[in-house]
C-alpha cells in the first residue's frame, strides 16, 4: 500500500502550513492554516485548494495559531465535512483565534476598499476576505478532543499505516 505526503504550504516559507497524507485507504489533512507575510504570500488564501476538500477522511490539528488552523472554514466552504482532531486546548484556543483571524481579513479588505475608493482609475482589484469572521465561528463545531498522548490512535484513519 503506497502512502504519501504532499505539501501545501510551509514549503519555501514558514506559514500556510497544510501537509495531505493519503493511502489507500485514507486522506488525512495535518492542518490547514492561513499565509501571512508579503502580498504575494496572502495572495494564496484565496486560490482554491490544490485538492478536493470533500475526499478527505479527517483533519489533525497540531496547534491553534493561524498559520495552522486559519483557513479551516474555507476548507469547510470547499466541502469538507468531516471530523477535526486536536487536542482540548487547541480547541479552546480556536473559539477565539478563528473569528479574530475572520475579522481581521475583513478589516483588510475594508481598508483596501476604501483606499480603491479613493483612486478614481484603479486597476487593482478588490477582493472580499477568503473568510469571514460568522465563517470562522462555525470552524470550531467541527472539532473532536483527543487526549494528546493518544492523538494518533484516536482517529478513524488512525490505520492508515496498517496492513
Amino acid at each position: 500500500m503506497p502512502v504519501s505526503l504532499s505539501f501545501h504550504g510551509a514549503a519555501g516559507t514558514v506559514t500556510g502550513s497544510c501537509f495531505l497524507l493519503e493511502s489507500d485507504r485514507a486522506r488525512v489533512l495535518i492542518d490547514c492554516g492561513m499565509f501571512e507575510g508579503s502580498k504575494t504570500l496572502k495572495q494564496l488564501n484565496y486560490e482554491p485548494f490544490p485538492f478536493d476538500a470533500r475526499r478527505i477522511d479527517a483533519m489533525v490539528l497540531t496547534h491553534a495559531h493561524i498559520d495552522h488552523s486559519g483557513l479551516i472554514p474555507k476548507l469547510m466552504l470547499a466541502g469538507f465535512g468531516r471530523r477535526i482532531y486536536a487536542t482540548l486546548a487547541t480547541i479552546d484556543l480556536l473559539g477565539c483565534m478563528l473569528p479574530d483571524s475572520g475579522h481581521i481579513q475583513e478589516s483588510e479588505s475594508d481598508t483596501k476598499r476604501t483606499i480603491r475608493m479613493h483612486q478614481l482609475r484603479s486597476k487593482i482589484q478588490i477582493r472580499q476576505p477568503s473568510v469571514s469572521t460568522g465563517e470562522m465561528q462555525f470552524g470550531k463545531n467541527m472539532c473532536s478532543f483527543v487526549r494528546y498522548l493518544f492523538f494518533l490512535r484516536s482517529f478513524p484513519a488512525a490505520n492508515l499505516f496498517a496492513p
